[in-house]
Parts: C-alpha cells; structure tokens; sequence
C-alpha cells in the first residue's frame, strides 16, 4: 500500500480524485438507465466501470490509500487536457 488518504496535503490531487471517483458513480447510473430490464448487461457493465476505482484510490477493507502511481497519473492527465485544449 502507499501513501494513507488521510495524510495526503496535495488538495488538487484529492479534488482530482473525488471529481474522478464521482465520474464512475455517475457512469454506473447511467449504465442503469440504459440497462432497463437487462440485470445481467448492467452488471457486467457495472463491474467493469468499478474495478477503474483504484486508478486513484487502494483499500486494505479497512483505510483507503492513495494508489503508487496516482501522482503520476495526474500529471499525464493535466497534460493531456491540457494538450487537447489546444487542438
């Protein structure tokens, strides 16, 4: 495990995190609406849009950590945003 979430000072990281791991819960309701009556599609959607969470965020069932390389995964995503606004 890395670094425990409560210790972490960089506050854009953890913004960046939350704005993220909201993302997946608002892919998860949108998979339910377009599921219908389909259980087993939304399901394996529903999976796979979870198992993204530790991008960002690992737990050990107990605390939650800040995942090795989300700094690093950070800085590639502000680049990249900031490389497709230019285009």
């Amino acid at each position: 495990m890395n670094t425990p979430l409560k210790e972490v000072t960089d506050i854009k990281l953890l913004r960046e995190t939350v704005k993220y791991l909201y993302n997946l819960l608002d892919n998860i309701s949108t998979i339910d609406d377009q599921a219908k009556d389909n259980d087993v599609w939304f399901r394996l959607q529903a999976l796979k849009q979870q198992t993204k969470k530790s991008i960002y965020i690992e737990s050990n069932g107990y605390d939650l950590f800040l995942a090795p390389d989300a700094v690093e995964r950070e800085q590639i995503q502000m680049l990249a945003t900031e490389w497709f606004s230019t285009l």
